[in-house]
């Protein structure tokens, strides 16, 4: 039976790391698609399996990807580019196979179908277009001109694409004649206002996913990705770590100079933990002032090594007259999971009773 994702050399950015993590989501795509088109009963429990992969998949990829784009020193409006085309794929996988929705063959077809174009688009039209702008810095553009450049090229991706997209829905009517038995001209009708209603939904999720003054994932996004890890580790055995941070004497700055001013320090906070955090690390604003970062497969020696890169890295932050509003002191929790935990209630728990033993000790430190 022939695979539902053909992976061909058009899709290699010849990046090594990067092409072994694409040919491993195709690997997870076509498994979700067997289970659809198999078949068989409809699993629940393997689907979830399937869902937790791409999403250890999505944490992994993503945060190398966008640490090759802050090495390779591309324009940042391609690094924001990548940022929000990772986010849509991390809600969908999120979503996928979640307990509180009801499950149907047809739904995660839906899913399916649009996993696929979701990876065929990315590698084709923004992976590939990092790669030239990597060769055109090379060449000796800067960055700028290189994504300007990018930006004013004809998309040689259209043809491979359109082929590709051609071949999926091709081997889709092979291998399940029934789902396709409508006329096609009404399917297509369909198909576009449906695709119109989840693009709206997804949009309005995504909403409710992430914060706004931050852009990083809020706290129902912790709580999801928190629940998960926390599975994972239950069923491998993986350590799973979380620094809780709070900025020391953050009151003070919207008292004396202005919420404006408390919003401006807690973006440019936001950005500095996303500088400091390794790839596989997860950053989340809980709400107010407080930060959670998720360290998947970490120990608490892994996880201290990263507070402590935090509090190295975070300086104090001056006003536009340069007046000092912060002093940059941060209080840090450090919690690893362990066996006395039964939930990942419990974890959390730990990390924020650590970071206000950090916040009695005067601030400043990790604990």
């Amino acid at each position: 039976m022939p695979s539902l994702f053909q992976w061909n050399d058009t899709f290699l950015t010849h990046i090594d790391s990067v092409d072994e993590q694409h040919q491993r989501l195709v690997g997870l795509i076509n498994q979700l698609g067997d289970m659809v088109m198999s078949g068989k009963d409809f699993d629940p429990q393997s689907l979830a399996s399937v869902r937790d992969s791409i999403l250890n998949y999505a944490i992994v990829h993503f945060g190398d990807e966008e640490a090759l784009i802050r090495t390779a020193g591309l324009d940042p409006r391609y690094l924001q580019r990548q940022y929000s085309d990772h986010k849509v794929f991390m809600h969908e996988a999120t979503v996928l196979g979640d307990k509180e929705s009801t499950l149907s063959i047809e739904k995660i077809m839906r899913l399916e179908n649009y996993l696929v174009y979701w990876l065929v688009r990315h590698i084709l039209e923004v992976d590939h277009s990092m790669v030239r702008q990597i060769h055109a810095m090379r060449e000796g553009k800067t960055p700028t001109e290189a994504f300007d450049l990018e930006n004013e090229l004809q998309n040689s991706s259209a043809e491979p694409l359109l082929s590709a997209m051609n071949g999926l829905f091709l081997v889709v009517s092979e291998r399940n004649r029934e789902l396709y038995a409508l006329n096609r001209d009404l399917e297509q009708r369909v198909e576009q206002r449906t695709m119109e209603l989840e693009q709206a939904n997804r949009e309005l999720q995504l909403q409710s996913t992430h914060d706004d003054l931050t852009g990083l994932p809020n706290r129902r996004f912790a709580m999801l990705s928190l629940d998960q890890l926390w599975k994972e580790r239950q069923r491998y055995g993986e350590p799973l770590s979380l620094l809780l941070l709070d900025a020391d004497h953050f009151k003070q700055v919207n008292d004396s100079f202005g919420h404006a001013q408390g919003d401006e320090l807690l973006r440019i906070i936001a950005e500095r933990l996303r500088q400091s955090v390794r790839a596989s690390d997860i950053v989340h604003r809980l709400g107010g002032d407080e930060f959670l970062v998720i360290c998947p497969r970490s120990d608490r020696e892994g996880a201290t090594v990263v507070a402590n890169k935090i509090l190295t890295e975070s300086r104090p932050l001056q006003t536009a007259e340069g007046v000092e509003c912060w002093d940059g002191s941060l209080s840090i929790g450090i919690a690893e999971c362990n066996s006395s935990m039964a939930r990942h209630e419990d974890l959390l728990k730990a990390a924020d009773q650590a970071m206000y033993l950090a916040k009695s000790k005067g601030g400043g430190c990790a604990v």
